[in-house]
C-alpha cells in the first residue's frame, strides 16, 4: 500500500467515527456506544420519525429490523462513505449486530459494486486492522433507530451510482454517489 494511502487512512480511522455517525431525529433513550477501542463513539437511537433523506429501504435478516440507506457520498481523498439507518419496526427488542460476521469487527459482507468497472469495494480497514464503520452495539427498542456508516475505496471519479450492499440486507442498485 502507498504511504500516502496509509496515512489517508491512519486520518480517517480518527476523523470518520467522531463525524460520521450521528443519530436521526426524535427522543433520545440510553446512549450506545458505536466504535472499537480510542476511536469509539457514542449515537443513541432515537425513537420517532426521522426527517433524514432515505435513498431506499429494505428489510434486514432480523424480523422487524428495516435498513434505510441515507447516504453514499464521496469524501476528500480516494474514500466514500455510506450512511444508514436500523429501524425497529418490531413488537420485541431488536439487534443490530447482525450487521458483523460472527468473530468480525468489520462488515467483512458489505461492499459497493461498480458495475462499469466490474469491481467490488470492501469496507476500509485501518492500520490496526479495525473496520472503518460503526460498530453496532446494543439493543433497539421498538420505535428506535440507530445510525451507522461504512467507509470504502472510491470508485473512480467517472463512476456515479454504485450497489450498495450492507451485512444482513439484500443489496440495493444503482445507489448515485453524492458529490461525484
Amino acid at each position: 500500500m502507498r504511504p500516502a494511502a496509509k496515512a489517508l487512512i491512519s486520518i480517517l480511522a480518527v476523523a470518520l467515527p467522531a463525524t460520521a455517525c450521528s443519530s436521526g431525529g426524535g427522543t433520545s433513550s440510553t446512549p450506545t456506544t458505536r466504535g472499537t477501542g480510542g476511536n469509539a463513539t457514542t449515537s443513541a437511537p432515537t425513537s420517532g420519525a426521522s426527517s433524514t433523506k432515505v435513498i431506499a429501504t429494505v428489510a434486514t435478516s432480523q424480523p422487524g429490523l428495516v435498513m434505510e440507506l441515507n447516504d453514499v457520498r464521496r469524501g476528500q481523498g480516494d474514500v466514500v462513505t455510506a450512511r444508514f439507518t436500523i429501524v425497529n419496526q418490531g413488537t420485541q427488542d431488536g439487534h443490530a449486530q447482525f450487521l458483523l460476521q460472527p468473530g468480525s469487527t468489520r462488515f467483512e459482507g458489505s461492499y459497493l459494486l461498480d458495475a462499469v468497472n466490474h469491481k467490488k469495494y470492501l469496507t476500509l480497514i485501518d492500520a490496526n486492522k479495525t473496520c472503518l464503520c460503526s460498530q453496532p452495539t446494543g439493543s433497539l427498542k421498538p420505535g428506535e433507530r440507530a445510525s451507522f456508516f461504512a467507509s470504502f475505496p472510491a470508485p473512480p471519479a467517472s463512476v456515479s451510482s454504485v450497489q450498495v450492499a450492507i451485512d444482513g440486507c439484500p443489496p440495493i442498485d444503482n445507489v448515485p454517489i453524492a458529490g461525484s
